[in-house]
């Protein structure tokens, strides 16, 4: 979840949709990176571990394949390309 919320405030940054001022997201940005690096996560790794677990899982939060792998692979939307769905019935929801 580390590459990921270090994702996630970069893009709300670029996007300025934040319900936060955008230093304080800023500095929060600076500490998840600082965290990694005591740690010693790489984020080339971490990048590729979350992407390779989010092409498995269904996107949509109340999916029982959001958690756990599902026994077909995930299909990219056609909207973004990024968010992938199990099925057709949990992209429309």
């Amino acid at each position: 979840y580390w590459y990921q919320a270090i994702r996630d405030t970069r893009a709300m940054l670029r996007s300025d949709t934040l319900g936060v001022p955008s230093e304080k997201a800023a500095q929060s940005l600076e500490q998840w990176i600082r965290l990694g690096n005591i740690l010693g996560l790489e984020m080339a790794r971490e990048k590729e571990l979350f992407e390779r677990r989010a092409a498995q899982m269904c996107g949509w939060k109340e999916c029982q394949f959001h958690e756990k792998a599902p026994s077909a692979p995930t299909r990219a939307c056609a909207g973004c390309g990024e968010v992938r769905y199990c099925s057709k019935a949990c992209q429309k929801r």
